[in-house]
């Protein structure tokens, strides 16, 4: 296993083509799990759909996530320990509202401003989904991940992302993306997890997926 301090190799297009599917899998056992927890949450039967996950130029990331006009929910875990960076877990209005009546078990408005009880569960779901998702990138590296409390926001997505992404493009080139979402009773909720590590704990990241534990 890599540690932090360690200079790891330049990270080649075949490495990043071998690393990638096993970065999907082990997002998708994160999502799995927290499925899982929501459904023990909520006692409904939570489902979640299988992710794509693509590592993008960090300029497009707003253009990934529908706009920079676009209106949109965020939850913020900063992440450190073995990597440092940030996760996003980002999605519509709408969807935040879906999220909201899901873990409330009654029905939120769609057009209802968010009060505190709301911003209370997304949070909670933040913790669920945050905590879920890097403990599987744990499990699958050997590192130890280790998460913020979670902020949430509703804003612009370029005016949510805009502070991060500034601070970030000294320090790193990349994100990786992922297309997730979750369903309960047929209704399904998707959004945009996004975590946007520094240059060095990308690399790490990578390596780490194709390097076997133990």
């Amino acid at each position: 296993m890599l540690r932090r301090g360690e200079r790891p190799d330049p990270i080649s297009p075949v490495t990043r083509g071998r690393a990638l599917p096993l970065l999907e899998f082990a997002i998708g056992n994160g999502l799995q799990d927290a499925a899982q927890t929501l459904s023990r949450v909520t006692g409904r039967d939570v489902l979640y759909t299988p992710p794509f996950v693509d590592l993008v130029p960090l300029k497009n990331v707003p253009q990934m996530v529908g706009g920079a006009d676009t209106p949109a929910v965020a939850i913020y875990l900063g992440v450190s320990g073995s990597l440092n960076g940030h996760f996003f877990f980002l999605f519509s209005p709408l969807s935040s509202r879906q999220f909201v009546s899901l873990l409330l078990e009654e029905s939120f408005p769609s057009d209802a401003p968010l009060d505190n009880m709301a911003y209370s569960a997304l949070g909670e779901m933040g913790n669920i989904v945050g905590c879920s998702f890097l403990g599987s990138l744990a499990e699958a590296t050997g590192f130890q991940l280790l998460p913020t409390s979670p902020q949430v926001v509703e804003d612009f997505a370029g005016s949510i992302l805009e502070e991060t992404l500034a601070a970030l493009s000294g320090f790193t080139d990349e994100a990786v993306i992922i297309q997730a979402g979750f369903s309960e009773a047929g209704t399904a909720i998707s959004g945009y997890i996004l975590f946007l590590p520094d240059t060095e704990s990308m690399s790490l990241l990578l390596a780490a997926l194709e390097k076997p534990l133990g």
